[in-house]
């Protein structure tokens, strides 16, 4: 599969809301799928990709969207921006059994992020 590679830079912080559902409480997974959906859709809008489908919950990140790994450090610092949140373990989203996961859906990031996010303070970053 060929797609044009350029670098994509990160959504303006004023993309975003001014709120910041990190700090007061954790956010509802149907939050955190819509936020992803809207930056991997920002992500990936000038790729020329042969997924045809809609970028929902059960998107796979390698799979359906050809991500690499540039793309995944990417996506892991929009996320960080999106949240203002520094201090989340993705190596245990990314790495199991000390090697990395073949691939990532949607789903399975939200589900991350909700976890980590219902019970710990967002740290100074």
């Amino acid at each position: 599969m060929h797609r044009a590679r350029a670098f994509v830079p990160l959504p303006p912080t004023d993309a975003f809301p001014e709120e910041d559902p990190m700090t007061d409480s954790a956010p509802s997974k149907e939050t955190v799928l819509q936020d992803l959906v809207t930056i991997v859709t920002d992500m990936t809008s000038d790729w020329d990709l042969d997924f045809g489908g809609k970028i929902d919950h059960s998107t796979r990140l390698m799979g359906d969207l050809a991500f690499e790994s540039i793309d995944v450090v990417q996506f892991i610092v929009a996320i960080e921006e999106k949240y203002q949140r520094r201090d989340l373990p993705f190596e245990s989203l990314l790495m199991t059994g000390g090697r990395y996961v073949d691939d990532l859906t949607l789903d399975k990031v939200a589900d991350f992020l909700v976890a980590q996010t219902s019970n710990a303070p967002a740290a100074d970053a």
